[in-house]
């Protein structure tokens, strides 16, 4: 139901999908949609959680290597952007009609929130910042990388150049964290 709900978000919109459309294309009738889903909305809050579960490990992961005392965390970040690319080459399509359709159910808060502070902690172990730094700069660091690698995943256009893209963004982050 949730891939039918995708189909018909890339090719009609969420406001001309309904449940009906949803379970016909899902191959189910509406009363078993009912069972799983309280309504249309909760179709496509599925949508959206399906995609951030398919973000959140590599998000996860270069959160790990950023702490390893070796690493280059902004090379990580940057990995990381590319990855978000990635995602985005995957099936742009959807990826595009999510931000269009679908930004006010994926834009969360409280997300960003924990985000910056895991970034906080980060800088703690790997600068030599003071606290009201750290707290400004992961603050920075989100409010710049969180809409860029939405850019990536959801909106990118194919012309641009990815690697010059992420290479510029290198050179941004590390004259902002240049101690």
């Amino acid at each position: 139901m949730v891939e039918a709900a995708e189909q018909l978000l890339v090719e009609v919109g969420y406001a001309a999908s309904s449940t009906n459309a949803i379970a016909s294309r899902a191959g189910v009738s509406i009363g078993s949609l009912y069972q799983y889903f309280s309504g249309k909305e909760d179709v496509f809050r599925a949508v959206v959680r399906r995609h951030r579960e398919e973000v959140k490990p590599v998000v996860a992961s270069a959160l790990a290597r950023m702490t390893e005392p070796d690493t280059d965390w902004i090379e990580v970040v940057l990995d990381l952007l590319r990855s978000m690319a990635r995602v985005n080459a995957n099936n742009p399509r959807l990826m595009a009609a999510l931000e269009r359709e679908l930004g006010w159910l994926e834009h969360d808060d409280d997300e960003e929130f924990v985000l910056a502070e895991e970034v906080a902690e980060i800088l703690r172990l790997r600068t030599s910042l003071t606290p009201r730094q750290r707290a400004v700069n992961a603050r920075l660091l989100i409010v710049v990388l969180v809409p860029l690698s939405r850019w990536l995943v959801h909106g990118k256009p194919r012309e641009l150049d990815t690697d010059l893209f992420v290479q510029g963004t290198g050179k941004m982050l590390r004259g902002l964290i240049d101690e």
